[in-house]
């Protein structure tokens, strides 16, 4: 359930590993998620509905943008 998820969120990978496979060491279970991550997340990650419309007339009408995650930057940039 959502809040059960929401638990988790917001104190970063080292302690989602450490929460949730509390048997591996941390910092290889950091980085088998990081290479997995990699490999995935494009193929994985869609749009919400009407957000590429809305990001290309904003474009063309001369907005300045940006984007907030919390995902890694090389991620975000992808």
């Amino acid at each position: 359930p959502e809040a059960e998820v929401r638990g988790y969120v917001g104190y970063g990978l080292d302690h989602l590993m450490r929460t949730l496979v509390p048997t591996a060491p941390a910092a290889e279970a950091v980085a088998e998620y990081r290479e997995h991550h990699r490999r995935t997340m494009l193929a994985g990650t869609r749009l919400m509905p009407g957000v590429g419309d809305t990001v290309r007339e904003l474009a063309r009408r001369g907005y300045r943008m940006a984007v907030c995650s919390n995902k890694r930057v090389e991620f975000t940039r992808q």
